[in-house]
């Protein structure tokens, strides 16, 4: 097995060492016991504090059933394809907060006097609802009230931007989070033939194969050759060095006479004078 430093890893490859269920399930577990601990002592503590974290526990006990679900290959393809989609949706939501933003702040200077933009909080509810294609109708009709020609250029700019460019870049990123899960089982034999190839084997994984229903993750295979190069980095760069210095023509001409030689059945004690032009070229030990 092979060995990295801590500070070899990188931040994905160190968080991919914790158990994101582990900590939802002692949050949940700790919620219940506050909630508990009001219920008991009612009379004397407030009981909307206890619903809260009763309510909270209960919520992050259910969520830890997915972690089973996430066990079963016919059942876990929509919490992988958000697992894969993520972190590119968060990016997305990150560059969208900006211009819904802006279009709360101008919402609010221009229709301040109708209700649904009366306050910072109410204005960001309604273009969410705008977004999703909720009281289009009537938050037109409030708004033309105060200024008909503004209303129709704010609410036609928004709800194209929204409908028509964000809402659709949000579903294809998930889109593209299920198309790579769906084709993470094609790495599932390079994972096994990689770990087969270097040595890297445990006593009682060889012949056994992969288990059935096993996936293994892409990012998994990533990480691994990433370690695997800073182990060997300083071989490959001896290796890349000798390469460098054999042209092309002649590696071409080794190549053939090697091949004609096997064609015709020559011995191997024959073949020794062909190797002398590679003889140089520093091998990679992977085998422990």
């Amino acid at each position: 097995m092979k060995e990295a430093n801590w500070d070899e890893l990188l931040f994905w490859d160190k968080m991919r060492l914790f158990d994101p269920w582990a900590i939802i399930s002692i949050l949940g577990n700790l919620a219940q016991i506050i909630g508990c601990g009001y219920s008991i002592f009612r009379n004397n503590l407030d009981m909307v504090t206890a619903d809260q974290n009763l309510g909270i526990g209960c919520m992050l006990a259910w969520w830890t059933m997915l972690r089973y679900i996430m066990k079963t290959t016919s059942l876990k393809a929509m919490l992988s394809s958000f697992k894969k989609a993520a972190p590119y949706v968060i990016r997305a939501l990150i560059s969208m907060i900006p211009l819904f933003i802006g279009f709360a702040f101008l919402g609010m200077a221009v229709f301040w006097e109708s209700r649904r933009f009366k306050d910072f909080s109410v204005s960001c509810y309604t273009l969410f609802a705008l977004m999703h294609g909720d009281m289009i109708y009537d938050t037109y009709n409030d708004m033309i009230q105060i200024n008909s020609l503004f209303a129709q250029i704010y609410l036609y700019s928004y709800i194209f931007v929204s409908i028509c460019v964000i809402a659709n870049i949000f579903t294809i990123i998930i889109e593209e989070g299920y198309m790579k899960q769906k084709y993470d089982n094609d790495y599932t034999w390079l994972y096994q033939h990689t770990r087969k190839h270097l040595g890297m084997e445990e006593p009682e994984e060889k012949g056994s194969g992969v288990p059935d229903g096993l996936t293994v993750d892409s990012d998994v295979i990533v990480s691994e050759y990433r370690l695997l190069y800073l182990k060997y980095k300083e071989q490959i760069g001896q290796y890349k060095e000798a390469i460098a210095n054999l042209s092309l023509k002649q590696i071409i001409h080794n190549e053939e006479e090697a091949w004609i030689e096997n064609k015709q059945g020559i011995s191997t004690s024959k073949l020794a004078p062909q190797s002398k032009s590679v003889k140089n070229i520093p091998t990679i030990q992977t085998h422990q």
